[in-house]
């Protein structure tokens, strides 16, 4: 939509602050999976699962999504889109199509990875606890294949997307990213009060069960984000792409946060590991045990407990100095 602008305008300029974020997110993103494999690497009880590999993969669509619309910055993003050469601008619908296929694995790979620590963490200790992780396990499968195969499908022929294609239908993009938004919203918070009822009912004084609660809230601090973007996407409204290179930025900054905090999210457990790792045993506690120093003992190290319930002390918490137990049964986990 052409607008007229005064020379102010046409001088603005959102792109110093989109590339600085995009870089933030991207390195802090980067060191939290860094701290995580180390952090793992060097606790001698750990044992790498499935949590892992989803943390794993999902950097490198992080890094996509960033470089996509790093890319589209020096195309103009950022500026007014009557300043922007029509070529260059032409090119915005397609770092849209791009940047929302990694997006959506951005977002819903750290689902996966904060469902496998919940397993990892909580194995066997609640039946319906077990059920509940299938069923949003199976949530969050469910947007990640419809939000992939939606991108594909949202204009038919699938090029009419980012070009002019005459007699070509598509659906309402606004309408379409509010559609998802809101389902992947409901996943995070699911994922967020799932372990609080196991949590509160730990054998523990009140205000050590509140500070493993908080603990746990800190650790899949996404919710926020999610709902920031998906309030920025409703107050912006169908117009938001009206001016394609400077009204979605707003929005584009909460999505660059929303994946790069998702993985920081789900690295903050095995990030705290390493520093109370490093607290208690100094500089040595930053590198790997000498062959010669002897494994922590424990009583989920054999047999019927080793793959009951993790130990705790693996796991972020300073409160590792008494054994809990849980109310629901004979499991036992050092704090």
């Amino acid at each position: 939509m052409a607008t007229q602008l005064t020379a102010a305008e046409a001088d603005e300029s959102r792109q110093p602050n989109l590339i600085a974020l995009c870089t933030v997110m991207l390195i802090s993103s980067t060191l939290a999976l860094s701290l995580r494999f180390w952090s793992n690497y060097v606790a001698p009880s750990h044992h790498w699962g499935w949590d892992d590999l989803f943390a794993a993969i999902t950097l490198p669509f992080i890094i996509s999504e960033t470089a996509v619309i790093l890319w589209w910055t020096r195309l103009g993003l950022g500026k007014h889109a009557v300043t922007i050469p029509p070529a260059d601008l032409a090119e915005g619908p397609k770092m849209i199509f791009i940047a929302t296929i990694f997006y959506s694995c951005n977002i819903s790979l750290p689902k996966f990875s904060a469902l496998f620590f919940y397993h990892r963490v909580f194995e066997r200790t609640s039946k319906w606890f077990t059920v509940a992780r299938w069923i949003v396990g199976a949530m969050n499968a469910a947007w990640l294949v419809s939000a992939t195969i939606n991108v594909f499908l949202q204009c038919t022929p699938v090029n009419a997307a980012w070009e002019p294609v005459p007699g070509s239908t598509c659906i309402s993009q606004w309408g379409w990213f509010i559609g998802t938004a809101i389902p992947s919203m409901v996943i995070d918070l699911l994922i967020l009060i799932m372990p609080m009822p196991l949590l509160w009912r730990l054998q523990a004084p009140v205000s050590r069960r509140i500070m493993v609660g908080v603990l746990f809230l800190c650790g899949y601090c996404v919710i926020v984000v999610s709902i920031g973007r998906l309030v920025t996407l409703a107050r912006a409204g169908s117009h938001v792409f009206d001016d394609l290179t400077w009204r979605p930025v707003g929005y584009l900054e909460w999505v660059q946060c929303e994946g790069p905090i998702s993985l920081i999210s789900v690295c903050l457990p095995n990030i705290f590991r390493f520093f109370r790792r490093v607290h208690e045993k100094g500089v040595k506690g930053a590198f790997p045990d000498s062959r010669g120093e002897s494994k922590p003992s424990s009583s989920f190290t054999s047999g019927h407990y080793q793959r009951q319930f993790v130990r705790m002390e693996d796991y972020p918490s300073h409160l590792s100095t008494q054994q809990e137990t849980y109310v629901e049964g004979t499991h036992k986990s050092q704090f």
